[in-house]
């Protein structure tokens, strides 16, 4: 008895750090596995369920503060594996599920701080304009040096109706910017806050996940990558800025409407 009460304090601090950065790294893996992971073997996909159903159940028995963050994590992976969606909807539907449930849920409700305009000011919607000015210039430079096959997006457009190109140019873009900011500036930035502290760190590896994530989508592959994850670093930037999603949210809509008129035209 003692003994144990005599802890330096410097131990006590490194003992309280240790799981805060264990978690920290099971986040990560688990965010990343399930977004990123997909294998063509079916049963595959079923057996490695486990993998972040696992992880989900040690944060919810050791009430970690991202338990609920994970379970959103396993649930688009379900999704994913589950369902032949496209264009997001595989992380379109378990988003909704689980802004509903944080909602309404009193216990949840504080894992939905993230959900909100923030506070934009002059300098944050000059870090905008620019953010806007640079991916435009991007994407078109990307797409006349690679010359990427994107005939499957544009079979997807409804060239007999105008009107209707319009409206899925505009919904495509909202849609898009609303899902990939609130999962990667929301959800991930939020549950990574939860754990450390350098916001440089949670910018840097939320845009490293938003990067890969882009290797087949358009911008894609390697280099597509590289501009993804540069681009959701600018985001990052942002967000940190307007401490909200408002003008992330904005920033990100020309982004994806500059892709769709790229498609388009």
């Amino acid at each position: 008895m003692g003994e144990e009460a005599i802890i330096p304090q410097e131990n006590g601090t490194k003992s309280r750090q240790q799981p805060a950065f264990a978690h920290f790294v099971l986040i990560i893996a688990q965010c990343a596995f399930c977004l990123l992971f997909r294998s063509d073997d079916s049963l595959l996909n079923w057996l490695l369920l486990t993998v972040p159903l696992s992880i989900s159940c040690f944060f919810l028995l050791s009430h970690t503060k991202v338990a609920i963050p994970a379970l959103f994590f396993t649930l688009a992976y379900i999704f994913r594996i589950a369902f032949d969606l496209k264009l997001g909807m595989w992380l379109a539907i378990p988003l909704t599920i689980y802004i509903v449930l944080t909602l309404f849920i009193p216990s949840w409700r504080e894992y939905s701080s993230w959900l909100g305009w923030g506070k934009p000011n002059p300098l944050t919607w000059m870090l905008a304009a620019v953010t806007v000015g640079i991916s435009t210039l991007a994407l078109i430079l990307w797409v006349r040096l690679t010359q990427p096959d994107i005939s499957l997006y544009a079979a997807m457009l409804p060239s007999d109706q105008p009107w209707l190109i319009v409206f899925a140019g505009l919904g495509f873009a909202t849609l898009n910017a609303l899902v990939e900011e609130f999962i990667f500036r929301g959800i991930i930035w939020d549950a990574l806050g939860r754990l450390i502290s350098p916001i440089w760190l949670i910018l840097i590896i939320q845009a490293v996940i938003f990067g890969a994530i882009h290797h087949s989508g358009f911008p894609s592959g390697i280099s597509g990558m590289a501009l993804a994850a540069i681009y959701g670093a600018l985001l990052g930037v942002v967000r940190r800025q307007s401490k909200g999603l408002g003008a992330p949210i904005i920033t990100h809509f020309f982004a994806d409407l500059t892709i769709f008129l790229i498609i388009f035209l």
